[in-house]
């Protein structure tokens, strides 16, 4: 029975635990990656705002980690940490790790998973009235937004935990750091939303909804006749 159970604990310890922890340590970084190369590869404008978002999302977090390291005595500086970022090394570079600043609060690599989530769920509760047309003739679009609200929850609650459980935070230090993520992320959508327009966040790809009257246009046009 031992020997079984001993089979057993073997793929969770040797293949299920290292997976997951090297999933949540590359997290951030694969997200900023995979999207630069989308960009690149697609040459999709709301992945390019995206990409700057994260560079906003990134010059905010040095902004708040060096105002907390100021005011508190700690001392901000590059993230020695191996909990939220791969580690340095020829096989395993990590990008955000040296551009991401340590300080007592917030903590990096939460605040930057949350402001994302915050930012791409936000971007489809914009999307709303065109879901809610179209989901008239097509009713799965009804589920996009429950569907992206659980697994952004999910992941953001499975990606604290990890990184509780490691010792990289603590609760009340992760419990702020994630209200302030999804703030931020949710000011970035709104920012980048009036300064590029709408389509600059449209990720899901569905035809937005016009409103003529804005534009000066007349909101019924008569069609030419045929009579000459």
């Amino acid at each position: 029975m031992s020997d079984y159970l001993e089979f057993l604990k073997s793929p969770k310890d040797e293949i299920v635990v290292p997976f997951f922890d090297m999933l949540m340590r590359s997290a951030p970084d694969s997200l900023v990656l995979g999207t630069l190369l989308l960009a690149l590869l697609t040459q999709s404008w709301p992945y390019v705002v995206l990409f700057i978002a994260f560079i906003e999302i990134i010059l905010l977090q040095f902004l708040f980690g060096t105002l907390s390291s100021f005011f508190t005595g700690g001392i901000g500086s590059k993230l020695p940490d191996a909990c939220g970022f791969m580690l340095p090394s020829y096989s395993q570079i990590s990008i955000l790790r040296s551009l991401l600043t340590a300080s007592p609060f917030p903590s990096a690599p939460t605040f930057f998973m949350s402001a994302v989530c915050a930012y791409v769920l936000g971007s489809t509760i914009e999307q709303r009235a065109e879901i809610n047309d179209l989901s008239k003739k097509n009713h799965i679009l009804r589920s996009r937004f429950p569907i992206s609200a659980i697994l952004s929850i999910t992941f953001i609650i499975a990606f604290t935990i990890w990184r509780i459980s490691k010792g990289c935070d603590n609760l009340l230090t992760t419990m702020g750091t994630v209200i302030l993520g999804f703030f931020t992320g949710g000011s970035l959508l709104l920012l980048n939303r009036y300064t590029f327009g709408r389509e600059a966040i449209n990720f899901t790809g569905l035809p937005l909804l016009m409103d003529r009257i804005s534009n000066g246009q007349p909101l019924y046009v008569c069609a030419e006749s045929e009579n000459v």
